[in-house]
């Protein structure tokens, strides 16, 4: 007994002594890393255009210049003042333009008096034509005198019979239709004799009815051609009086033909005066014309403000001499602040309306402001950058509310931000690492050991990116330093 358990206390110790021999030369020793960890938290994730700079204007903001030339008589605003449309800024002062309306006036003057002259001998002539006019009615009236009350008998014969005529052309047209209408009975009366609807006696008493229309039709004809020839014979006796009256007119044919020129003379005068009586008009209507384009010249040395906005720069002083396209002061709407900047061609493709925006101005700490995309030109245009031209997209951004304090003209920071989530996992981009393609986090498993755990990214932000799969809330991933290198299975603390 006792040597069987010697033996076995032999194996056992040798059996230890291989296993400890095992460990200590062919096993690896295990290292534990000492490892930042990081916890799976919500937040919000953006991408953003960042480092583009702009120009800040305000909305509206326009430099008016002169619209002709002359000296400046006048600032009426000043730096920084607040003035609505229609307001007086800056009066100038020209000359040439006063000289003129001198000279205007009295050329319009002139020619209101030419006018008036024209307009009397208008009258005159008129008053003349209407004397000669009357000289030869006097003349006819002293030939036809004892003629006039046959002329009238005769004309008032002539209107009776036309009278007559009418009556009978209207009677013919009433025939006519009374004829038409038998014919047409006839006709349907046949259709139903063919039918037997009728008796025959019925057509035939249809058919005398149209025999009756067409006789009494050719009566009306037959009263209508009389009434005519009557007419014509009333109208060759008013002739013949006539002529005889005109045989008369010519007895005192030297008085008529005196009286005819007086009127044709008085004609040709009243005539000549009534066109230089238009080309006076004509002349005077330039005149005012010339007068009306002098105005609105002069109305030019009165610059006033287009818009309601703000006095920005103000670029001339009184006695300063302007000429026509000179720069005279700037001003903007100081209810919207805007930015305009240049953007490259890929960078324009990405920026949209409406998207938000952050202002800032250059410097540290600098406070920032925001606002929205308001415009992206469709049209890229080559812009001079030192020695060379680069294409650059033409964008505006418009800020939500006036700061108070970005300075026209100046230069801003801009951040675009072109997507943006809210309230979702994120981590940052340190602690995202990526096998073939695939993404993964290191996180520690219950044996306090480094394990791979596959993810699923979202929306890649400046410096973190959304979680879309693979952790939740509270989660806890590694993030290695730069020098530390992990691999699945070591020992890790933190």
């Amino acid at each position: 007994m006792v040597r069987w358990l010697g033996v076995a206390i032999i194996f056992g110790l040798a059996g230890f002594g291989g296993w400890w021999f095992y460990r200590s030369d062919f096993q690896p020793k295990a290292e534990t890393l000492t490892i930042e960890t990081l916890t799976v938290t919500t937040g919000n994730v953006q991408d953003q255009l960042s480092g583009e700079r702009g120009q800040v204007e305000l909305d509206e903001q326009i430099t008016l210049k002169s619209a002709t030339d002359g000296t400046v008589e006048q600032v009426v605003v000043t730096l920084a003042e607040i003035v609505k449309s229609g307001q007086n800024l800056i009066l100038l002062r020209d000359s040439n333009k006063e000289t003129k309306i001198l000279e205007h006036k009295y050329k319009l003057q002139t020619q209101e008096l030419t006018l008036g002259q024209k307009r009397q001998q208008l009258k005159q002539a008129q008053i003349n034509l209407e004397e000669a006019k009357n000289n030869l009615n006097r003349q006819l009236q002293r030939i036809a005198q004892l003629e006039q009350s046959d002329l009238r008998k005769k004309q008032w014969e002539i209107d009776q019979q036309n009278f007559t005529v009418a009556q009978n052309q209207k009677k013919i047209e009433e025939t006519k239709r009374e004829l038409s209408e038998a014919q047409e009975k006839l006709r349907a009366d046949e259709r139903l004799l063919a039918k037997g609807y009728i008796a025959e006696d019925q057509l035939q008493d249809q058919t005398r009815n149209v025999r009756n229309a067409q006789s009494n039709l050719w009566t009306a004809q037959i009263e209508l051609k009389q009434a005519n020839l009557e007419l014509a014979q009333l109208q060759l006796d008013l002739q013949i009086l006539r002529d005889n009256i005109a045989d008369k007119l010519t007895e005192n044919h030297e008085n008529i033909r005196q009286a005819h020129q007086q009127i044709s003379d008085a004609k040709n005068t009243l005539q000549q005066v009534e066109s230089d009586l238009s080309l006076a008009i004509l002349e005077l209507e330039k005149v005012k014309f010339e007068g009306e384009k002098i105005v609105k010249e002069s109305e030019n040395n009165i610059v006033t403000a287009p818009l309601n906005g703000k006095i920005l720069d103000i670029l001339v002083k009184k006695g300063d001499v302007v000429k026509l396209g000179d720069e005279l002061l700037t001003l903007g709407n100081p209810n919207q602040e805007i930015v305009k900047l240049q953007l490259s061609i890929l960078n324009a493709s990405k920026v949209k309306p409406l998207q938000p925006a952050n202002i800032s101005i250059i410097g540290p700490n600098a406070q920032t402001f925001t606002g929205k995309v308001d415009t992206v030109s469709l049209l890229a245009k080559p812009e001079k950058s030192g020695n060379s031209q680069q294409v650059k997209v033409a964008a505006t951004i418009k800020l939500d509310a006036p700061s108070g304090v970005l300075i026209p003209g100046g230069t801003v920071n801009i951040d675009i931000i072109l997507q943006q989530k809210k309230d979702v996992l994120i981590l940052p981009l340190e602690a995202i690492q990526d096998e073939g393609g695939e993404a993964f986090v290191w996180v520690k498993n219950a044996q306090n050991q480094a394990q791979k755990k596959p993810i699923t990214l979202g929306l890649e932000g400046l410096n973190e990116v959304e979680i879309i799969s693979g952790l939740k809330q509270g989660d806890q991933v590694l993030l290695p330093a730069p020098e530390q290198i992990l691999e699945e299975g070591m020992t890790v603390n933190n």
